[in-house]
């Protein structure tokens, strides 16, 4: 998300070397404390720079008949039935 070498910051032209660095520097890092410092200094500078705007997503509710059978709920389809697969989805006889 803030590593230069990123998808997203490549594709906005972000590139911070500081970032880079303390990046590098906190995925090796094993000691907790200074782990979490190094991280609280990457959030500061991503408040300041604003590489990118985080959007929030409302929350979607979902209903269907008590017929119909085969959906499973899945994070990778968050706004089903809109964008999965139907595929396993049946009309039960009952």
């Amino acid at each position: 998300m803030l590593h230069s070498m990123g998808t997203f910051p490549i594709c906005q032209k972000y590139k911070n070397p500081e970032m880079d660095r303390l990046i590098e520097e906190a995925k090796s890092e094993t000691d907790l404390l200074k782990r979490k410092q190094l991280y609280a200094k990457i959030q500061e500078i991503e408040y300041e720079d604003v590489p990118h705007l985080v959007i929030h997503n409302p929350l979607t509710y979902r209903t269907q008949r008590s017929w119909v059978k085969g959906w499973i709920p899945s994070p990778i389809f968050g706004n089903a039935p809109y964008d999965s697969y139907y595929y396993p989805i049946y009309k039960s006889a009952d």
